[in-house]
Formats: C-alpha cells, sequence, structure tokens
C-alpha cells in the first residue's frame, strides 16, 4: 500500500552531521553507480555557497521521516549582476513520488536563490520525463544537450530558470 499524501512536507538544513542520512537518501533515489557517499557530501557540504536540505514526512504516523534531499551551489555575481545557482542533486524516495514533494523540496531549496535573483541551472537525464516535468512546471527552460554527461547513450540536459523573466 502507498502512503498517503501528506498535506505539507517539513524541511531541515543539511549539515555534516547529515551526510549518513543524505547517502542513505541518495541511494535510495539514484542507480547504485550513481549514489553519492557519505564523503562526497561532506565534502560538497564545505565547499562555500553549498546548502542542503532533507525532506521530512510531517504528522504523528511518520513524524520526521527523511524522504528526500536537495543540494545546491550558490556562486556570487560580479557587480551588481545577480549570481548563479546549481541544483546538485535533487531526489524523493520512489515510494513517496509523484505527489508533489520533489516539487515543495526544489521550492524551499531555491527561495533565497529566487530572491537574489539568480539564475539557476541544472542537469537532467533526457528521458527522464517525470523530473524534465516537474522542472518545466517550476519554470526551466532546456538550454542545451550534453551528449553522454550520464555515460554511452545517456544524455544531458542543461535547463535554466532565471527568476523575474
Amino acid at each position: 500500500m502507498l502512503p498517503k499524501q501528506p498535506k505539507a512536507m517539513d524541511f531541515q538544513s543539511a549539515n555534516p552531521a547529515h551526510v549518513a542520512i543524505l547517502e542513505a537518501l541518495h541511494q535510495a533515489c539514484f542507480p547504485p553507480k550513481e549514489a553519492w557517499s557519505a564523503a562526497f557530501f561532506k565534502g560538497q557540504l564545505a565547499l562555500p555557497g553549498t546548502q542542503g536540505w532533507v525532506g521530512l514526512v510531517p504528522g504523528p504516523a511518520r513524524e520526521g521521516e527523511p524522504i528526500g534531499l536537495c543540494l545546491v551551489r550558490s556562486q556570487p555575481g560580479f557587480g551588481s549582476e545577480p549570481g548563479e545557482c546549481e541544483i546538485l542533486t535533487l531526489g524523493i524516495v520512489p515510494a513517496w513520488r509523484s505527489r508533489g514533494h520533489g516539487g515543495k523540496l526544489l521550492a524551499h531549496a531555491l527561495k533565497e536563490p529566487m530572491r537574489r535573483r539568480e539564475r539557476i541551472l541544472l542537469e537532467v537525464e533526457a528521458d527522464n520525463l517525470p523530473a524534465k516535468t516537474l522542472y518545466h512546471h517550476m519554470g526551466f527552460r532546456e538550454v542545451a544537450l550534453r551528449p553522454g554527461y550520464y555515460g554511452q547513450g545517456r544524455d544531458a540536459l542543461l535547463m535554466a530558470c532565471q527568476p523575474g523573466t
């Protein structure tokens, strides 16, 4: 039986103390050869401008259960120019997908970059229709194709969103 959709999602800011949770979530969300290790997450979180979040189920029955993750990295612009933000990873565990959680987590992660009017970039596998649908719904547009980005025959789409346009 599939879990019922919660009315909301809670968010916890990720720090190096969360690397084991981030690793477990990433392993649940991505194929084994693509899953990031705790050491990789620790390194990413140590980089300037990197922020991470864990999406949690609210409510008394499963309160606090981690179901998703998102890491973003922002870089400042030059002078009065806005900077850029890259979505490094976004994932929702399979049992909780297709219930709006990815959009909720992404919207939360992008609040500050949107406020700063940063250009937001991401790569997504070209044949990942659910992810592409989410990103289009969130205002992203395809800007380039990166052949073989994910390996032989697995292309990536570079997508971008410019707040305020």
